[in-house]
């Protein structure tokens, strides 16, 4: 088997493994959403008691694709088309090799930043051939900003107070 085979089955490999754990993310997110829903609410322990949380989690996941397409998205563009001129940069500090003599950390750091900017590309690069991953994309750039609100918004008090207006 040539190198190149060998280099692309690893790539399809790590693809999916990478989905995989995405997928297990996205299940163990959308458990302790719904939990926290259940938690929140007074709902029974019939399955129609549990539609309130059920429709709860089905918003902050509505939310997290708004916030993630009108928000995240587009300031991830702007800042990745500003700092372009800086990834050119320091790819070619990345690729430099051994001539070029840097510290651990400062390293690593180069490493991490130009690995995930490069993910980023692929993420995009997918998105623009398939609806499916474009959903997924919005929908991981907006989540921790979904999970944030549903976690704050017991501080705000806005389900007592919509509790205490109906009751």
């Amino acid at each position: 088997m040539s190198y190149s085979v060998r280099r692309t089955r690893g790539r399809i490999e790590s693809v999916a493994a990478i989905r995989q754990a995405e997928t297990h993310w996205l299940t163990a997110v959308v458990v302790v959403l719904f939990g926290t829903h259940i938690g929140r609410m007074q709902s029974g322990d019939t399955w129609l008691g549990l539609i309130s949380p059920f429709v709860a989690t089905a918003g902050d996941f509505l939310m997290a694709l708004l916030l993630g397409a009108l928000i995240v998205l587009p300031l991830r563009l702007l800042w990745r088309r500003l700092s372009v001129g800086v990834e050119r940069k320091l790819w070619k500090l990345r690729f430099a090799g051994k001539e070029t003599r840097m510290h651990v950390l400062p390293r690593r750091l180069l490493t991490k930043w130009t690995d995930a900017r490069f993910s980023f590309s692929g993420s995009l690069c997918d998105a623009r051939r398939s609806i499916l991953a474009a959903a997924g994309v919005v929908i991981r750039l907006g989540l921790p900003l979904a999970v944030l609100f549903a976690a704050m918004n017991s501080i705000w008090g806005l389900g007592e107070r919509l509790l205490s207006e109906n009751g």
